[in-house]
């Protein structure tokens, strides 16, 4: 028995995952997720490559133009926050 002490720590791990995967199995019939199911708050959630291109480019040139002076805080703030919470499409 003891020249094989060294199969009971790989074999309690075995053991665990097993019995992971079949309590999870088990609760997932009593009481399935919805994993995946939600909406999201938009429903066309996909950007175009074009889109984001497009996204960036308007960020980048309102950083600039905060930098160089030409807006002050509150227009920049303005201006941020009407970008990040513009839809994708």
């Amino acid at each position: 028995m003891k020249k094989y002490s060294f199969l009971f720590k790989p074999l309690f791990y075995i053991l665990s995952l097993a019995f992971a995967t079949w309590l999870v199995i088990k609760i997932e019939e009593v009481r399935p997720s919805d994993f995946g199911q939600t909406e999201t708050k938009t429903p066309n959630s996909r950007i175009t490559k074009e889109e984001l291109l497009n996204r960036k480019k308007n960020l980048r040139t309102l950083f600039r133009e905060f930098k160089e002076g030409k807006i002050d805080s509150t227009q920049f703030d303005n201006k941020l926050t009407f970008l990040l919470e513009a839809p994708a499409n």
